[in-house]
This record gives structure tokens, C-alpha cells and sequence, in this order.
């Protein structure tokens, strides 16, 4: 027999207090997070000028690092070593090609629609920065439901 969220909650609280049910029900996505919305990056206007910089891989980390910089004023130039950009954030899609290190190659052949998401399959809620960056650049996202009746307590 397994035991309820309620049976859950009572004992942390009973052993924790409120802030323990707070930070367990952040942590199973049913409550409000207990991380501070990060502020935006904030550099001086003009900080950059006549200033240029090498950005070193196409990821999310170096994008966003290229996209603050030239904010900034910054000249900047992102070198990437495979012939995509996004890192480990990858969709193949019907016709995308996969090429292994040992010369052999794949094409995706899917229906019409349909994708595999080679990348992180998700982003948690709490990730607000990399979440802004999509809203603010309009990156389209899609709503994961994730239900696993295993993972009870």
C-alpha cells in the first residue's frame, strides 16, 4: 500500500515545518518554486564598443552569450564546430541526417508532423531564464505532461 501526497506532506511538515512542505511541493511541481525569479543580465549601454569577442560553441549557453554581448555593443562572432547550431538541443526531422563517427549515416524518415527530440526533452518550470529567452525571441514551446503512476510515494 502506498502513501498519500496528504500522508506525505503531514510528515515532512511534522519533521519540517511549512518551509519543508514548501520546497516538497516545489520540488514535485505543485507549488510555487522556492527560486527567485532571476533578474536580466544588465550591462552598461555602449560597454562594448570597438570591443570584439569569440564566442566558442552554438548551444544555448553560447547563443545567449553572444545575444547579451551584442547587446552590450559588442562585435561578436560564435564559432561552432558542427555544421548546426543548439548544442545538445536538437530536433530531427523528417529528412535530417545523422552523421556517426564511425562514417556510417542515418536519415530520419518520419510522417508528416512527427519529430524525435534528440535534446533535452523538456524544460523544468523553474528554468524562468531560459524560458524568457524563448517567450522574448518567440521560440515555440510545447506543454510536456509527465504523469508516472511508479513514482509514488
Amino acid at each position: 500500500m502506498g502513501l498519500t501526497r496528504r500522508e506525505a506532506l503531514s510528515s515532512i511538515a511534522a519533521v519540517g515545518g511549512e518551509q519543508a512542505v514548501k520546497e516538497a511541493l516545489a520540488a514535485l511541481g505543485l507549488g510555487p518554486s522556492s527560486h527567485r525569479r532571476p533578474q536580466p543580465l544588465k550591462l552598461k549601454e555602449g560597454l562594448g564598443q570597438g570591443t570584439r569577442v569569440l564566442v566558442l560553441g552554438a548551444g544555448i549557453a553560447g547563443l545567449v552569450t553572444a545575444l547579451e554581448l551584442t547587446r552590450a555593443g559588442f562585435e561578436v562572432q560564435v564559432l561552432e564546430a558542427r555544421e548546426r547550431v543548439g548544442g545538445r538541443t536538437w530536433t530531427i526531422r523528417n529528412g535530417d541526417r545523422v552523421d556517426y563517427k564511425d562514417g556510417r549515416t542515418q536519415t530520419a524518415a518520419f510522417d508528416p508532423g512527427h519529430y524525435f527530440n534528440a535534446g533535452p526533452a523538456r524544460i523544468p518550470s523553474q528554468h524562468r531564464t531560459i524560458l524568457d529567452y524563448c517567450s522574448e525571441l518567440g521560440v515555440p514551446l510545447e506543454v510536456l505532461v509527465n504523469s508516472s503512476h511508479g513514482a509514488q510515494v
